[in-house]
């Protein structure tokens, strides 16, 4: 959990003998913390992971917020650290599902790549991205990227009503750190695909990725 309470990732292991492990991502709970987070999408920041082409940007709430889950100590041990222990008891090819809802799916679509960029015990994780009512960190090019890597699955879902999913797009695409304008938009129809891409959205602007039903 991080400082405030404001961000919490939680590591659980299947006993079932599936081999599988899960990371998942709380929500917004209502404190400050989590609402400044939230609503700060007026900025965007650079992310800029091991083995990506080139930075993508992310609003800077998310950018907080998955820095925050990354970095948090806890006893001593990050999420990252956590994660070697128990896949080092693992068997090998073992499959690592990361979730979350709202803010927290949103920050498991950070998350979940960043955990594929690392070296893991007993060889290579199968990693599976699945999000439930997030909204995006941000438009066509973070999408795009999120596409790009290898998953056993990638799938974004939510309800067509709910407007947390959809909640803003950009007017224009601001420059690293430039604050720029926002504005509410419900599309008319809404795709469905089991990949989190952003073929459908008509500019790069938009900050709303293809979804899952």
């Amino acid at each position: 959990m991080s400082p405030g309470n404001a961000n919490l990732a939680y590591l659980a292991t299947n006993t079932d003998g599936s081999n599988s492990f899960a990371v998942v991502i709380r929500g917004t709970v209502g404190n400050m913390p989590d609402l400044l987070e939230d609503l700060d999408v007026g900025t965007v920041v650079p992310l800029n992971l091991v083995g990506m082409p080139s930075p993508v940007l992310v609003s800077k709430g998310a950018m907080k917020a998955f820095t925050e889950v990354v970095t948090t100590n806890t006893a001593g041990v990050t999420l990252a650290q956590a994660l070697t222990t128990a896949l080092s008891q693992a068997q090998p090819n073992p499959t690592v599902h990361v979730t979350g809802h709202s803010l927290g799916g949103c920050i498991a679509t950070m998350v979940a790549p960043y955990l594929q960029t690392l070296a893991w015990p007993n060889g290579k994780a199968n990693f599976e991205l699945r999000t439930f009512a997030a909204p995006t960190a941000d438009g066509a090019d973070f999408a795009a990227y999120v596409d790009s890597l290898e998953w056993q699955a990638n799938e974004r879902h939510y309800n067509i009503n709910d407007m947390v999913p959809q909640a803003w797009t950009t007017s224009r695409r601001p420059s690293s750190g430039t604050p720029t304008r926002a504005r509410r938009r419900t599309p008319t129809s809404m795709p469905s695909s089991r990949r989190l891409s952003a073929s459908p959205v008509p500019t790069s602007t938009s900050i709303r990725a293809r979804t899952t039903r």
